[in-house]
């Protein structure tokens, strides 16, 4: 599934991201609430797919996420690179994914949250009032 998502981003491929997650999957991206729903998700991702396309950004995931399956769920933890059209690291981030198997016995995401492994900017000082 990772192969699958990193392909679709770098094609500027939206519904090849958001056909891997399910109808009523949570998406928990760092700076906004959490998004509920595939339309919400669509939207999500109708906005940053592009944009990462056009820049050329990449995703590597590292090949050694932990992986478990319990019946028909299944989690993914792991770390994933991202790199601009010239190969520059631009951050690192890691990821908790939750799936759920459907009755075509294929995966989709049902949960996924992922963080920058960069500290927040420091938090600008508001002017006074008054």
């Amino acid at each position: 599934m990772n192969t699958a998502f990193a392909k679709a981003n770098a094609a500027g491929d939206v519904d090849g991201v958001v056909n891997l997650f399910s109808d009523d999957a949570v998406l928990s991206p760092p700076g906004t609430p959490a998004l509920r729903g595939g339309l919400a998700i669509r939207d999500y991702w109708s906005q940053e797919i592009p944009a990462a396309a056009a820049a050329g950004v990449t995703l590597a995931f590292a090949t050694d996420s932990d992986v478990s399956v319990v019946g028909d769920l299944g989690w993914e933890s792991g770390s994933v690179t991202i790199s601009d059209k010239s190969g520059t690291v631009m951050d690192r981030a890691k990821y908790l994914t939750i799936f759920r198997r459907g009755a075509d016995g294929g995966w989709l995401m049902l949960r996924d949250i992922y963080n920058s492994d960069r500290a927040p900017a420091p938090a600008t000082p508001e002017a006074p009032t008054g």
